[in-house]
């Protein structure tokens, strides 16, 4: 019985140490690599299949645009009626017109190029890693539930209830340590003694 509680607890403990994993490195990772020149863009439209799909969470490197080829994605910022945004495409040509390098980008779904090239300066960075389906949880992070007669967002209500399991596994197995640890000492000395 103490066996498959102890087990229990490992196994608590360890699940404890994967979420907060989890959420932590996440957290710690995205300001860092803003500061490093990284950029995150949500695929919002089809412009990209069957490379990537709405909802996709695309994570672009910062890089020299010398070293830019054909063939790579590049995530690149647009300004459209005042409202700049990124948009994620794939370079189809490379021009340098007066010592200015530009590239020329299509959506791998779209029919015909893009309008304007990419000037370095809207360059934002190239394609390191594309994770499916990060929109959905983000959306379920900004989504809102009511609970009690009130409406929460359900993405840092998930995360407070994560953090009071991971602390309740936790003080268990510090509760195990300091008092029930002494209390198999003292049983351990016990049985010693009644067996001289």
């Amino acid at each position: 019985m103490r066996r498959r509680r102890q087990r229990r607890n490992r196994q608590l403990e360890w699940l404890g140490w994967v979420i907060l994993g989890i959420i932590v490195v996440p957290l710690l990772f995205i300001p860092i690599s803003y500061g490093l020149g990284w950029r995150f863009d949500i695929i919002s439209g089809t412009s990209m299949e069957p490379a990537y799909y709405r909802g996709g969470l695309v994570i672009a490197r910062p890089v020299v645009p010398e070293t830019v080829k054909v063939g790579d994605i590049v995530l690149f910022r647009i300004t459209v009626d005042n409202v700049s945004g990124f948009v994620c495409h794939r370079v189809i040509e490379i021009n340098t017109t007066d010592k200015e390098l530009s590239f020329q980008t299509k959506g791998d779904n779209n029919e015909y190029p893009d309008g304007d090239p990419v000037s370095v300066k809207d360059l934002a960075g190239k394609e390191a890693v594309y994770v499916p389906k990060v929109g959905e949880v983000i959306r379920f992070y900004r989504s809102t539930i009511t609970l009690m007669g009130r409406r929460l967002l359900a993405g840092p209500l998930l995360i407070g209830v994560i953090g009071i399991v991971i602390i309740g596994v936790e003080f268990n197995s510090i509760y195990d340590w300091a008092f029930r640890r002494e209390a198999m000492k003292r049983k351990e000395r016990l049985q010693k003694r009644r067996r001289r």
